[in-house]
């Protein structure tokens, strides 16, 4: 897992998965959503997470990967 250290609040971030059709009993494929940070924590909250994005993340898309614009996994 990458670092969040260089993550600043605008910087563009991707997220990548696979995530389920409107009923939610088959995933429809990959998905690659762009978004950017819209917040970045000192200490992680109760689940570990430390950033909020605006990337449109979608049931069954949970655990895929935030990628920076380098490509390299950050969340």
């Amino acid at each position: 897992l990458g670092s969040t250290s260089n993550l600043s609040v605008g910087n563009q971030v991707f997220a990548a998965g696979f995530p389920f059709n409107v009923e939610g009993t088959q995933d429809v494929g990959f998905v690659f959503k762009a978004g950017k940070v819209s917040w970045v924590l000192d200490k992680a909250l109760d689940g570990g997470y430390s950033i909020g994005y605006t990337n449109d993340i979608q049931k069954g898309m949970s655990g895929g990967p935030l990628l920076n614009r380098q490509g390299k996994v950050v969340a």
